[in-house]
């Protein structure tokens, strides 16, 4: 066989062997950055405070890539877990929305029941709000001024069916032990008026 036969063989041997190198590289790359792992999604709104259970989440299969190790895996349960942020309907669970410690539980979910003209009303589950107290006014003494009684606490949930019924309307909302009382206090007499915070 002569001499640059050979070369030219061995040299097409070498571009077969390169190429189908490059083809098996590219599939199995293309097949790992496609592929998808399993993930907690919030099925509907979740205010801080909030204990996760199995309603408030489902499993999905994503793609991630680096940003995995950011959140919550399918064989990490976040089931008694506790909420440290508002986490959106759909959202992935993140690791660091999430906590098991005792001080965080120390939360809780008062219900209230206002007037259907003092509360927004396309005013959503999950929303940041300011609770105020409006005094009565008996017309026989100069009323009180309205107060600021809480300020930027979470919407846990609102009940709207009960409102076709009546002028009142059911809303609950996530605050702190130690504002209980304080809320509880200012809402034996007058009227609450619930508004939107921005910020």
């Amino acid at each position: 066989m002569k001499p640059h036969k050979t070369n030219q063989q061995t040299r097409t041997v070498v571009a077969v062997a390169l190429f189908a190198t490059a083809l098996v590289s590219s599939i199995a790359i293309t097949t790992l950055g496609n592929r998808t792992e399993g993930y907690w999604v919030a099925t509907h709104g979740i205010t801080p405070g909030a204990v996760i259970s199995k309603v408030d989440v489902e499993q999905t299969k994503v793609n991630l890539g680096a940003l995995s190790h950011r959140y919550l895996s399918s064989d990490q349960s976040p089931i008694g877990a506790v909420a440290l942020n508002q986490i959106s309907d759909g959202d992935l669970i993140s690791i660091s929305e999430l906590t098991t410690q005792p001080q965080s539980l120390f939360r809780e979910v008062v219900p209230l029941r206002v007037l259907v003209s003092d509360i927004p009303g396309d005013i959503a589950v999950g929303e940041l709000v300011h609770v105020y107290w409006v005094p009565e006014n008996s017309g026989l003494e100069i009323a009180a001024q309205p107060q600021a009684v809480l300020r930027s606490v979470y919407l846990r949930s609102i009940d709207r069916k009960g409102s076709s019924f009546g002028s009142e309307i059911a809303i609950t909302i996530s605050l702190d032990s130690d504002q209980v009382i304080p809320l509880l206090a200012t809402t034996s007499a007058g009227r609450i008026v619930v508004v939107r915070s921005h910020g």
